[in-house]
């Protein structure tokens, strides 16, 4: 009924539970996609390209974030809360306050949540694996590397190996196939893409973001390339205001 009456907008952070009570209201949201109307909802990883991510009609974007809450924001003014131990919920209405507060709150995460588009079409495993990867180099990158120069003499900025730590294992995967894994990456977390010229041998890195957003993907595609055995040579290019690109040509060994 709440989706029906919507008139602007419908942002919904949601876990598990309030997702699959989204997915039965399958009609209602077609309808207000029809009416142009903006719908936006994040979910935890673990619901990406689930049943029920499934179930959600084209046209409500979908982005992933780890939430705690269950939030239905309708036209700002409208809330539904349910909490996740009982299962109970409560409406609070036309209580501008709390929801422009609460509106505030989702857009802020919104913000910060990456993209579920570029996976839709994958099997949940791939999905899965592609968030996996981001997360452990969001979360670990930075301490690898800084561990690896603190340790050793010669240190050595080998991504695969904090992959492989945590049990991702690219270098058993053929070319194409981590090149579709960098690319999706790059569209999810630089708005960019991977493009490889298979005659010339050249593989480019275009990120939309600037400032060295694209280099740990970069690093993890050249460390893979080179444990394949074949010789790269990287040329990055950075614009203020057009992004960066990354050039690796490669050559067999």
């Amino acid at each position: 009924m709440m989706i029906e009456g919507s008139k602007s907008s419908i942002k919904i952070m949601t876990d598990q539970e309030g997702f699959g009570l989204l997915s039965e209201c399958k009609e209602q949201l077609v309808g207000v996609i029809r009416r142009n109307l903006d719908v936006k909802v994040i979910i935890s990883s673990a619901q990406i390209c689930s049943e029920t991510y499934r179930a959600i009609p084209d046209g409500v974007e979908i982005k992933t974030s780890e939430i705690t809450q269950n939030c239905f924001i309708f036209d700002e003014t409208e809330l539904l809360m349910i909490n996740n131990d009982n299962g109970k919920g409560a409406i609070f209405s036309s209580t501008e306050i709390l929801g422009v507060n609460q509106e505030k709150v989702f857009l802020n995460i919104w913000k910060n949540s990456m993209k579920t588009k570029v996976v839709a079409d994958m099997t949940k495993t791939e999905a899965h694996e592609i968030y996996k990867i981001i997360k452990i180099i969001n979360e670990a990158g930075l301490m690898h590397i800084l561990n690896s120069t603190m340790t050793s003499k010669k240190p050595e900025l080998d991504m695969l190996k904090l992959l492989e730590k945590n049990g991702v294992n690219l270098k058993s995967k053929s070319l194409d196939d981590v090149i579709d894994i960098i690319d999706a990456i790059i569209q999810i977390t630089c708005s960019g893409h991977v493009n490889f010229e298979a005659n010339t041998k050249n593989i480019t890195i275009e990120s939309k973001l600037n400032s060295g957003h694209s280099l740990p993907w970069v690093s993890i595609l050249d460390g893979y390339l080179q444990k394949q055995g074949y010789k790269t040579r990287t040329v990055y290019q950075n614009s203020s205001n057009k992004g960066e690109k990354t050039h690796i040509k490669i050559s067999k060994n």
